[in-house]
């Protein structure tokens, strides 16, 4: 997530902000879905590597006009930090993916703001208001249930794969933030997450030997999952900027309900009445933490 301009935007912006959200939670849908496939002809570190070498692409006719002080930053460390804690979500949100439910595998995933509101407390000193903490404790009941032992479709791991997916992903946002407040700007945060994601994706298939021939349909699908999750960056980026965040904040979790939907339709991957009320119970406890931590 990016930090956004402090201004209060009008009607009309707001609306804006709400369809470009709209449409970033259906790239999001798109991407996970083209991810589930993928998956079923390369390994993890191919999908990271593809869906970053797009971002790369995209920014480097920009880098090439700017030169190379548009690069230029004395938060390198902060930048790597970001990244690595990104690449990590990324890369075990996608192993949930390839193991269980894409809806199952989303929501937890979308713990972040859970784990970025314990994680603004215990590292930036924020106090939380008795509502966030609230909200926050409803949210990981809601969790424990959804990754009880014998979980379905996955076992016991891939759930806490997702989970720890949520976490890292919690931690890069509260460096986005950190990185924000020193004046970071938000292209150079993107660029900087791809290009070190690139880079280490490519060094672990070297390392393992891993690369395998692209076929048409292969290089179609890792084309796809990099495409529609840049775009889903960029839309999500301009919602943020555009509209009111506690709206957009709140629209990001169509996300969730897309992915389940697109799970049932494809997969057929219908969640038991159990796991549908705990998928719930973090979605709210999500949606009132961001609010509460306003």
């Amino acid at each position: 997530m990016t930090d956004v301009d402090s201004q209060r935007p009008g009607p009309r912006s707001r609306a804006r902000g709400s369809l470009w959200m709209l449409l970033a939670a259906l790239c999001f849908t798109g991407m996970g879905v083209l991810v589930k496939l993928a998956l079923r002809r390369h390994g993890t570190l191919e999908v990271l590597f593809y869906r970053s070498l797009v971002a790369v692409l995209w920014f480097s006719p920009m880098l090439i006009v700017r030169g190379r002080d548009a690069l230029a930053t004395p938060h390198r460390r902060a930048h790597v930090e970001r990244a690595l804690a990104g690449l990590g979500s990324l890369a075990l949100f996608y192993v949930a993916i390839g193991r269980m439910a894409l809806g199952a595998a989303t929501v937890l995933n979308y713990t972040s703001p859970l784990f970025m509101a314990l994680l603004s407390a215990l590292v930036l000193g924020d106090r939380l208001r008795p509502l966030a903490v609230a909200a926050v404790a409803t949210g990981f009941a809601g969790v424990a249930v959804l990754v009880r032992p014998g979980f379905p479709q996955g076992g016991d791991l891939a759930p806490w794969a997702a989970l720890a997916s949520g976490f890292l992903a919690g931690v890069s946002a509260l460096t986005v933030r950190r990185l924000g407040r020193l004046g970071e700007p938000a292209w150079r945060v993107v660029f900087y997450l791809a290009l070190i994601s690139a880079l280490a994706a490519a060094a672990g298939i070297v390392a393992t030997g891993g690369l395998r021939p692209l076929t048409v349909a292969g290089a179609a699908l890792l084309a796809g999952v990099g495409v529609f999750d840049l775009g889903a960056q960029l839309a999500m980026t301009r919602a943020y900027r555009e509209g009111d965040t506690l709206t957009v904040g709140s629209l990001s979790y169509l996300t969730v309900v897309f992915t389940s939907l697109a799970g049932i339709a494809l997969w057929n991957e219908l969640p038991s009445g159990l796991s549908w009320a705990a998928m719930g119970v973090i979605v709210v406890s999500g949606v009132v933490t961001g609010l509460a931590s306003q």
